[in-house]
């Protein structure tokens, strides 16, 4: 059953806790020492080999958090926008930092939630942060330990808002130490690693990528597969024809081999008919083929052409192994909320970038990741 690791990192009393990813069951719990900013190199946790996945939770106070009012619904677009209602409010500049935000809709500073109340059109969220540079350090001591984590969260920070939740002030929560007993440790991070964690900081330039691209191995080793089988059957009709029947013999054995590779456990009993099976596989594979074929440069600019309006210019397009960026200059910011919508061939469409352009209207800056959602 695949497993999943959560790593709470707490200096010398840092804690892996490994969980059935299925079920949530503890299978194991380790006691680790790491420091943020040190190399990496020496940190030896001794997780399992059939871990799958890592979730890493920092201390609260690496992070920093601010309760605002934002006139906006959709948690996606408060995302977006966030940098700017942060500036003045945080020390540093928030482009340089990952956002995200949680939703506190129904409360207000120092209340407990109000059923039905809808606070003056306003919804209150929670702006959690962390410097860029800062994740930056922590992702590339992890990477020298060989671990890859699929999300950086916060324990503390998920209990921070659980009290939220059940009623606590908003005041004594941010103010307060955050203390957690052992229990309530192992119940937060069986929560946050085996179902969606309370926030993400794996966003924009950070994000984890490690899925989509095993999943593009996996389709083109299958294809590749695919179309050795077909070719190696047709090798083998031909000497059959020709009566060579020792080489025949010899290509049929490859041919079984192929066929057992690309559908594991289902040995034929005999070779008739494997070259249609192997054909159909082949066209169902086109479909799922596609995906990575379109999100080339030709594909993104035949979506780009659909997607631009008037008063939209693009000055510049940036493309690479992991992501799109598109930098130009739109009437208003609403245009640029509707371009990033429009993007949806494209994954996680982020506006890291907007302000007033030079020359009037609003430049922007949107990054994607290549690919199909």
């Amino acid at each position: 059953m695949p497993k999943v690791a959560y790593l709470e990192l707490m200096g010398n009393e840092s804690r892996a806790y490994v969980f059935e990813e299925e079920t949530g069951r503890l299978v194991q719990e380790i006691s680790f020492e790491f420091e943020p900013g040190g190399a990496g190199g020496g940190l030896s946790i001794g997780l399992p080999e059939d871990v799958g996945e890592t979730v890493v939770s920092v201390p609260l106070n690496e992070l920093g958090i601010r309760a605002l009012d934002i006139p906006i619904s959709d948690i996606q677009r408060v995302r977006d926008v966030l940098p700017f209602e942060l500036e003045g409010m945080v020390l540093g500049d928030p482009q340089e930092m990952v956002i995200d935000a949680v939703s506190l809709a129904s409360l207000k500073e120092g209340e407990a939630p109000v059923p039905d109340e809808k606070q003056d059109q306003k919804q209150r969220v929670l702006a959690v942060y962390m410097e860029n540079e800062k994740l930056a350090s922590l992702l590339d001591s992890l990477k020298n330990a060989g671990i890859d984590p699929r999300a950086v969260t916060s324990s503390e920070l998920a209990e921070m808002v659980r009290g939220l939740k059940s009623g606590n002030s908003l005041t004594d929560m941010v103010s307060g130490a955050i203390s957690l007993d052992e229990s309530e440790r192992l119940e937060l991070a069986r929560n946050e690693s085996t179902q969606e964690p309370t926030v993400n900081f794996r966003m924009g330039r950070f994000a984890y990528t490690k899925e989509a691209e095993k999943t593009r191995r996996m389709l083109l080793r299958t294809a590749a597969l695919a179309a050795a089988l077909v070719l190696a059957l047709a090798g083998h009709m031909f000497l059959k024809a020709s009566s060579l029947s020792k080489e025949a013999a010899a290509i049929e054995a490859k041919s079984v081999g192929i066929y057992l590779e690309l559908f594991p456990g289902k040995k034929p009993q005999s070779t008739k008919g494997l070259r249609y099976k192997a054909e159909a596989k082949v066209k169902a594979l086109r479909g799922k083929a596609e995906l990575y074929r379109e999100a080339g440069v030709l594909g993104l600019l035949m979506g780009l052409q659909d997607s631009m309006m008037q008063g939209l210019k693009l000055t510049e397009i940036t493309v690479d192994s992991r992501a799109v960026v598109l930098r130009g200059t739109a009437e208003s910011l609403d245009d640029v909320h509707a371009l990033r919508d429009s993007l949806d061939f494209l994954e996680e469409v982020t506006i890291s970038e907007s302000g007033a352009a030079a020359a009037g209207g609003t430049g922007f800056t949107i990054t994607a990741l290549k690919g199909y959602k």
